[in-house]
């Protein structure tokens, strides 16, 4: 593993807690990957190819023109217990 490959998966990490620790909402827009390289003294390239993991992994989305984003939580999946029936593939009769 390469030095860069190392301190990719600590930033990785590190956000990866932020979101989980809700130190970054669901909604909420993150620091532009500028302004996460300047935090974490590494090229811009690098944070954006973390966000394009994060993207990927369901934890960020990016929207253009507008910025990245924490993801907000699933409303269609299983809630309360009750499956969303409206994902469910049709039962033959």
């Amino acid at each position: 593993m390469s030095n860069d490959d190392v301190l990719a998966a600590q930033i990785k990490s590190s956000i990866i807690t932020k979101i989980k620790t809700q130190e970054y909402l669901p909604g909420e827009l993150l620091p532009s990957e500028r302004d996460f390289a300047t935090m974490y003294s590494v090229s811009r390239y690098l944070i954006h190819d973390i966000f394009d993991e994060l993207i990927s992994q369901h934890y960020l989305i990016r929207v253009h023109g507008k910025g990245t984003f924490v993801r907000k939580p699933e409303q269609n999946r299983v809630a309360l217990g009750v499956l969303n029936e409206s994902k469910m593939p049709a039962l033959p009769l």
